[in-house]
């Protein structure tokens, strides 16, 4: 067993050998074990309740307790587990993609955040050579989730930046849980395609190699793979 895995291949097949027009597959690892799960759970149920999209994704859970949550972790697992899943893998039309924050993980001083961080990017394929896409936010993933709510220039990037805890829920999470509340009637649709807007913003950034020193997010990127050009 890796050390990511999904229920969902327990004893599932991936793909209906026998179907000729196959939906593209999209893997999703993440370093978090609750919140993005949850959410990435709640866009597959839209999208398999819409015929017009041709995407299915699987949820690639990391165990709770294995205490392992940076992401040469997340891509070590995804890693394993395209070993374990590969026949059914098709390269031409499937994609491997780990969702990870900047936080810490890459260092403390610019310099050493920077080497890391480079060196990190180019080690994202498997041993067959296939690629894995990461999708990347600085300081984290709920950055994308507040923008679902909130317009870029309304937001306290310093304090997004700092991102304090106070008692036991940092800054980003508060003010997630409080817009959350405040917009509950959005619909899923809505309150993407609001993120995909707020994120190309020219006060956050969206390119991937330089998302190690600056605040934003390019999940973006991730969102127009998906959905395509259907809304």
């Amino acid at each position: 067993m890796s050390r990511l895995f999904s229920r969902k291949f327990d004893s599932y097949r991936v793909r209906d050998e026998e179907k000729i027009d196959y939906k593209r597959k999209v893997f999703i690892a993440f370093e978090g074990v609750d919140t993005e799960p949850k959410y990435f759970e709640k866009i597959n149920k839209f999208l398999n309740s819409q015929s017009k999209y041709t995407v299915e994704l699987f949820i690639v859970n990391r165990l709770k307790d294995d205490g392992k949550s940076h992401p040469k972790h997340v891509r070590d697992g995804i890693i394993e587990f395209y070993e374990e899943i590969k026949e059914h893998f098709l390269k031409k039309k499937d994609r491997l993609c780990i969702i990870i924050d900047i936080d810490k993980h890459f260092g403390e001083t610019e310099d050493i955040v920077a080497e890391n961080y480079k060196a990190y990017l180019e080690s994202l394929s498997t041993s067959d050579g296939t690629k894995i896409y990461p999708y990347v936010s600085n300081p984290c993933f709920e950055l994308w989730l507040i923008l679902q709510f909130e317009e870029t220039e309304k937001l306290d990037l310093e304090k997004i930046a700092e991102n304090k805890k106070t008692t036991k829920t940092s800054y980003i999470k508060k003010e997630y849980n409080r817009l959350k509340r405040k917009y509950k009637d959005i619909s899923i649709i809505d309150a993407i395609n609001n993120a995909r807007i707020n994120s190309i913003s020219a006060l956050l950034e969206n390119n991937i190699d330089d998302l190690y020193y600056k605040i934003g997010t390019n999940l973006n990127d991730l969102f127009d793979y998906i959905l395509g050009d259907i809304e």
